[in-house]
């Protein structure tokens, strides 16, 4: 088990700091539309790295906590701030999943028709955007 949470803790530290650092644009294809997906722009692929890179200082405190055997004599104010690290690398994905533009993915070669949530609906209408 530690291994695969070492493995876990190293994947989510690389790949945060890859997008932070690169921001590559990049498509994310939905798992119930074949077809259709989320098109990362290189500042939304910064914010998904910048809350991979959030969770992995929350696993990185927890394993020093653990190694130390002291999980349980942890003081209110480091599980606050665990909170706040987890809150607010759950926020910065939701931000991201709330703002990428969601269609028909580029690679894809037949023709599909992606379903828009109520929600994508109200905000292209805020926006202006289709």
């Amino acid at each position: 088990m530690r291994t695969f949470l070492a493995l876990a803790w190293l994947f989510t530290l690389f790949t945060g700091g890859y997008l932070l650092l690169f921001a590559p644009s990049f498509e994310m294809p939905d798992r119930l539309a074949p077809g259709c997906g989320w098109l990362l722009t290189p500042l939304l692929a910064r914010v998904a790295g910048s809350a991979l890179l959030l969770l992995a200082v929350a696993g990185w405190r927890m394993i020093r906590r653990a190694r130390a055997d002291a999980l349980h004599t942890a003081p209110p104010h480091w599980h606050r701030v665990q909170f706040a690290l987890v809150a607010g690398s759950f926020t910065l994905l939701l931000a991201v999943s709330a703002f990428a533009p969601y269609g028909p993915l580029t690679a894809w070669q037949g023709t599909v028709h992606c379903p828009q949530s109520s929600i994508a609906n109200a905000w292209s209408e805020v926006t202006g955007r289709e």
